[in-house]
């Protein structure tokens, strides 16, 4: 069976005969012929319609399983971390270096941005987004670099930083 646009073609070009035959050295196929190969092929398509939505439903909450596997693994990785963080802060290792392990910890924690009052952020330290203002932090965060005080943030030392190798997708 021919393609629909195939046959919605054919349809124009019997329209635009009837309308103008003298643009036509033969006629093109008949509305009637038409008509049934286009509703045997317009109920295929809404065959084919319905069994896409069906697997598009069935598919979503296998990716909503998906989504909470992939969030717990992160968790998992961030809790490891934290733990891997906190043994090399108290043990005083700064790196482990050997063949099959080789992580490293940061000399100290990256500096960020803590809000403690909202309200009392100047709107030069803001920017609109749709239907909102949000705090841009590395404007706040620039402003400290240039010894700036900002009412309502504080600058604080966050985690320090893990480097180790990660595995490549």
């Amino acid at each position: 069976m021919r393609a629909l646009y195939k046959i919605r073609d054919d349809i124009q070009t019997s329209i635009d005969y009837i309308v103008n035959p003298e643009d036509y050295e033969e006629p093109p196929l008949p509305l009637d012929e038409l008509e049934i190969e286009a509703k045997e092929k317009i109920k295929n398509c809404f065959w084919a319609i319905n069994k896409l939505r069906g697997e598009v439903l069935g598919a979503k909450p296998m990716l909503e399983a998906m989504k909470a596997y992939i969030k717990s693994r992160e968790d998992a990785v961030a809790k490891i971390e934290d733990d891997i963080r906190f043994t090399m802060e108290v043990m005083l290792l700064e790196k482990i270096d050997d063949p099959d392990c080789k992580i490293k910890i940061s000399a100290k924690g990256v500096e960020s941005v803590q809000i403690t009052d909202e309200n009392v952020i100047p709107k030069t330290f803001k920017v609109h987004v749709p239907e909102s203002w949000k705090i841009d932090k590395n404007l706040i965060k620039k402003a400290f670099k240039e010894g700036k005080t900002v009412d309502g943030v504080k600058l604080v030392e966050g985690k320090r930083r893990l480097t180790y190798p990660k595995p490549k997708a």
